[in-house]
């Protein structure tokens, strides 16, 4: 009885294990259950997320691989790259007149900011009008003005501002009553005063002689100044001048014993053929000086003498080379010729008064290859600081300025005459063109260093003289402020 009690409860428990162990149709052995497989994509991993591979999904909760063999959950899982992609810079802030601007760098995927920086220059103030800090103040004082920033309050001084005129429209200045001391009419302005006009009114003639005194000799000029010319190579006394004012205008005295030579080594002149003789007195008026406009910008214009105004020598020397600071300069080096120092003090200081310096800009004047047209074989010089030049090569020849491109065209705007008081001065007067005659450029001439280009009479630009010749004209070229 007992043993077959003991077979029946064996049966039973084998039939139970049976039941538990009926297989899935992938041979994973669970209890009444076949897997039913869901594929889950795969997903690559960024710089801050995680991805994982391709794998499958049972909804009895398991996992498994692309082999369907059953695997964790982590064992699906890919780390993040940690490995960011860094964008261009990207702004922050602009610049302010207080703030450089600002612009960082982040991941093009996960935006994280990675790198910050500070860049570029402040922004510009935004300041308000100037105001003079002097409380009395006329026009031409020397004075300090000052301006502040809207924006952060920076305040901006300026120690040596020369007052302005304000010129109304009759002409005059509302702050100190004086007359505009230049005219703009006919398309030129009229500005500063020379010697012009020979004076043939023999009343008056006779009266400024006498006013004049006694003529002027060797070792005693009383009341007259010696020119300081050169004569066969050496200053000499032999020709003077006197300014003396007549009936309310001005008029110049000139006297010679000897005529100017037309080079300062030589004797020879040009003097005589101009109609002027040794040992007789001539008197020019002065006149307001004619300009050309050739440029106008930034209420300032560019003017060149409509007429030939004197004669002067480039340099005493045609030949000799000279050591300045250590430099060799060459007689046709322009900073360090003596019709520049001319220029800039003594014509400077006749032909304008107070007023009208004020108005005269000090110009960088370029000296260089640009302004002579090309390679003057090493002749050309530093740049300048000017009052008062001559114009270059470069300038005409820019029919911006209204002159023939064609350094061989006879141009009518480069064709010049010249003054009674130049010809006085010796000045040539060329047959070729009656009226006008040859005037320097600062440009030295190319191939060799005791010559200088200039303006012929018939308006050509491709001709060089030397530098001692003292027939040659001079035409002042300025900037002033309108």
């Amino acid at each position: 009885m007992k043993k077959i009690k003991f077979i029946f409860i064996l049966a039973a428990v084998v039939l139970s294990v049976a039941m538990i162990l009926v297989a899935c149709d992938n041979g994973d052995v669970q209890s009444g259950h076949t897997h039913e497989y869901v594929e889950v994509a795969a997903k690559d991993p960024t710089c801050s997320e995680s991805g994982n591979i391709m794998y499958y999904t049972c909804k009895c909760g398991k996992y498994f691989d692309n082999d369907k063999n059953e695997i964790s959950l982590s064992d699906t899982v890919l780390a993040p790259t940690g490995q960011h992609t860094e964008s261009g810079w990207i702004e922050d802030s602009a610049a302010t007149c207080e703030a450089k601007a600002r612009h960082h760098k982040e991941c093009t995927v996960c935006h994280k900011p990675l790198e910050n920086e500070e860049y570029g220059e402040f922004a510009p103030h935004s300041f308000g009008e100037w105001s003079i800090d002097s409380a009395n103040y006329t026009c031409g004082d020397t004075v300090s003005r000052s301006r502040q920033c809207q924006n952060c309050g920076h305040k901006e001084t300026e120690d040596n501002y020369k007052v302005p005129h304000e010129w109304n429209n009759a002409g005059k200045c509302d702050v100190c009553g004086k007359d505009k001391p230049y005219d703009e009419r006919g398309g030129k302005i009229y500005f500063g005063e020379y010697p012009k006009t020979r004076e043939t009114d023999n009343g008056i003639v006779a009266t400024l002689a006498q006013m004049s005194g006694e003529r002027p000799v060797k070792g005693n000029s009383g009341k007259w100044t010696d020119y300081g010319y050169y004569y066969k190579g050496a200053k000499e006394e032999f020709m003077w001048y006197i300014d003396l004012e007549y009936d309310g205008a001005k008029y110049r005295g000139v006297y010679f014993d000897k005529n100017r030579p037309y080079m300062i080594t030589g004797t020879s002149t040009y003097q005589k053929t101009n109609g002027y003789m040794i040992n007789n007195l001539y008197w020019f008026k002065w006149e307001p000086i004619e300009w050309n406009i050739l440029e106008k910008k930034d209420g300032a214009a560019f003017l060149m003498s409509g007429l030939v105004l004197d004669s002067h020598e480039v340099y005493l020397n045609d030949s000799t080379q000279r050591t300045v600071d250590g430099k060799t300069v060459f007689p046709n080096n322009y900073k360090e010729s003596t019709i520049r120092a001319w220029l800039n003090g003594e014509f400077y200081d006749l032909a304008f008064d107070e007023l009208d310096q004020s108005l005269i800009n000090i110009t960088l004047v370029d000296n260089g290859e640009t302004a002579s047209g090309w390679d003057r074989d090493g002749n050309i010089c530093e740049d300048t600081m000017d009052r008062v030049f001559l114009l270059s090569y470069a300038d005409v020849i820019n029919t911006a300025y209204g002159f023939e491109e064609d350094i061989r065209a006879e141009d009518a705007k480069r064709t010049l005459a010249m003054t009674d008081y130049a010809k006085c001065q010796g000045i040539k007067v060329e047959s070729a063109s009656p009226g006008s005659c040859g005037w320097w450029l600062r440009t030295p001439a190319s191939g060799t260093p005791d010559s200088m280009v200039i303006v012929t009479e018939k308006g050509k630009t491709n001709y060089s003289s030397t530098v001692s010749f003292t027939h040659r004209g001079v035409v002042p070229a300025i900037w002033i402020t309108l």
